[in-house]
């Protein structure tokens, strides 16, 4: 199958993050702790793609990411790495093979910023917002969008690279 070039693949990753909503899963509590706002420090790195999850399942299929890498037959997206820098601005790095020219993964001009548990990219004119949870080593983004009366969570989860 033909590699997908760098436009492309940014704009599957930019329409799967637009497509559907993420899920993030709560911890139940009889001591419930009001919920401290993610630091911003902790976004900034590099991180790859590791799973994106869809409930309920489309067709059957429940991992976004694995099934487009089954299909292309090849690890493109997981193996992008994705770089939140500290002046705002993201960067990514697609390996060698999965382009066919010079495109960046993201516009030239993509920024992130977080405000309190919410991560907000802006790409041109595109602003997207979505919950945002952050570990040492993985963080998730959550949104939602209903289509068809269907309410479609998505989790898009990101490992340290």
């Amino acid at each position: 199958m033909k590699n997908l070039n760098r436009k492309n693949l940014g704009s599957i990753v930019l329409f799967l993050f637009m497509a559907a909503g993420i899920v993030s899963c709560n911890k139940d509590s009889n001591d419930p702790k009001p919920e401290e706002p993610v630091k911003e420090n902790s976004v900034q790195g590099s991180w790859k793609i590791s799973a994106m999850n869809i409930d309920p399942a489309q067709d059957g299929i429940t991992d976004i990411l694995e099934y487009i890498e089954s299909m292309t037959g090849n690890h493109c997206i997981s193996q992008t790495v994705f770089k939140f820098e500290g002046n705002g601005k993201i960067d990514g790095t697609v390996p060698v093979g999965c382009t066919d020219d010079d495109s960046g993964v993201i516009e030239d001009n993509a920024t992130w910023k977080v405000a309190g548990n919410k991560v907000r990219i802006t790409e041109g004119s595109e602003t997207s917002e979505y919950d945002l949870e952050v570990g040492k080593t993985e963080m998730k983004w959550t949104t939602q969008e209903v289509e068809d009366g269907v309410t479609y969570k998505l989790t898009i989860v990101f490992k340290k690279a």
